[in-house]
Order: C-alpha cells, then structure tokens, then sequence
C-alpha cells in the first residue's frame, strides 16, 4: 500500500500478489489445523481481550518495544538502531493503546493514528541521524500488526461461519491499510520542503527593446 501510495505501481502489484498468496497459504494451514483438532478432540478458542490496567498497559509498553528490537535485530539491523526500534514500537503501540483502550477510538483509527507518529519518527531520524529509516518503520509497526485478528478470521471462518469470519478477516485488512497508510502520512509530514528556485533578476534589456 506504501509503494501505491508513493507512486511505484508495478512494484505495489507484486507485492499484492505475494501478499495474496501468502494470506492464502496461511488460512489453508490455520484451517487444516483447526479440522485436525477438532478431529482428535481438541478444543480450541481464541481468547479475549484483557482487562485494562495501568499494569498491564507498561508490560505492554514493554513487550512492544521488545518485539520491535527483536524483529529488527531478526532482520539483521546494526545493533545500533535496535534501541531506536524498540522506541518506535513502545511509542506505536502506546499510542493505539490510549487511543484504543482509553478513548474507545476503535482499532482502524487508533492503528492509523500510532502509524502516523511511528512514521514521524522515522522522518526525524531520517532528517537528523544516519539510521537506515526504514528498518525502524518495519519494526515499530511490529507490534501493531494485526495477526491475532486475522488468526480470529481465519478460526471463525473454519468454526463460525464464513459471515462473522469475512468481517474479521477485512477488520485486519483494514488494520493493515490504515498502517501503511499512516506511516506514509507521518514521513510525509516531517519531509523537508524545498523553496521553488527563484529567477535570476538582470538589468539587460529585452532583444525587442535594444533594437
């Protein structure tokens, strides 16, 4: 969504279609497993959100900044930008949850507004430091992303029906529209504007006039 925004349509298109197939191996198996399962005897349910708590919200705070600093050191980063990525998690995944917890924004806009402030960070850094940006983009959204809803699609497509499992499976589509498109929104922001060249001012007459 981030190329397509930015311009780069062919390159949007391949990675479309990679992330088509990619969905669609992983609700093939997460189906299959759920059948053989519920074939042995085994019950499975995808578990609820948890309470709010002031606890919990900074272990939260804390295991988002771990997941991006994992993902990014996973990723080969230097191991100088892994602080910088665990930052942009803590702050992403800050955000939605006040957003989302606190002020009941819902799951679309808090997601899109945590990606807005992961992506005016990385256009900080971009402007003030040598970080390769875009691995502390890819990591701050770690936490943000919306596997446990499309896990819950994909189980209550297989158990619940294909009405209420459709429903969740676009919520996670959406989630993962709003991401790229917040962040490409935040680095957008902080961009670096640059003034229109002005013309050179001469005291030489026009051609029409000196003759």
């Amino acid at each position: 969504v981030q190329d397509a925004i930015t311009g780069y349509y062919v390159t949007a298109a391949g990675r479309g279609v990679e992330i088509a197939l990619l969905s669609a191996g992983l609700l093939t198996g997460v189906v299959i497993g759920l059948k053989l399962g519920f074939a042995v005897g085994v019950p499975l349910e995808v578990s609820g959100d948890l309470s709010v708590s002031a606890g919990r919200f900074g272990l939260s705070l804390a295991m988002g900044a771990a997941a991006a600093a994992a993902y990014a050191l996973a990723g080969y980063a230097p191991l100088k930008t892994l602080p910088l990525a665990g930052i942009a998690g803590a702050a992403g995944w800050g955000t939605y949850s006040l957003l989302a917890q606190f002020a009941d924004a819902g799951p679309i806009a808090s997601t899109g507004i945590a990606a807005v402030v992961i992506g005016v960070f990385s256009g900080v850094l971009r402007r003030t430091t040598t970080v390769p940006t875009l691995v502390v983009t890819l990591a701050g959204i770690t936490p943000l992303l919306p596997g446990l809803t499309a896990y819950r699609g994909f189980y209550q497509l297989a158990v619940q029906g294909v009405a209420e499992g459709l429903v969740t499976v676009t919520l996670a589509l959406a989630i993962g529209l709003a991401l790229a498109a917040g962040v490409a929104l935040g680095e957008f922001v902080v961009r670096p504007r640059r003034a229109a060249p002005v013309p050179a001012v001469t005291n030489e007459a026009p051609d029409a006039e000196r003759q």
